[in-house]
């Protein structure tokens, strides 16, 4: 993510993998209930949105310093929702490796 902190590994296919570490463009996918929101992290964000679903909360964030705008969902449990997560709040967010796909 250009303007980010260092690269994140991330899983890609075997037979790339086997042949070393690859350079260049990559789309990174991370299902919503993988991200968390943290004290520290890989990437800072701002919270746009937030939205109750019944069983849990989706937040809306935009990566800080993302050449691309794409918002990200981060899919929190209902009680998972700290109270100083509103629109517009500054937060991070973290992942394991193993849950971010690189394609």
């Amino acid at each position: 993510v250009p303007g980010l902190a260092a690269p994140m590994p991330a899983r890609c296919s075997a037979r790339r993998v086997a042949q070393g570490p690859v350079q260049g463009d990559a789309v990174l996918c991370i299902r919503p209930e993988r991200l968390r929101i943290a004290e520290s992290g890989a990437w800072p964000a701002t919270v746009l949105d937030l939205i109750h679903q019944g069983d849990h909360w989706r937040a809306i964030v935009q990566l800080d310093g993302a050449a691309t705008p794409a918002p990200w969902v981060v899919k929190l449990v209902a009680g998972a929702r700290p109270a100083t997560l509103v629109p517009g709040a500054a937060v991070r967010l973290a992942f394991a490796p193993e849950d971010a796909w690189a394609f």
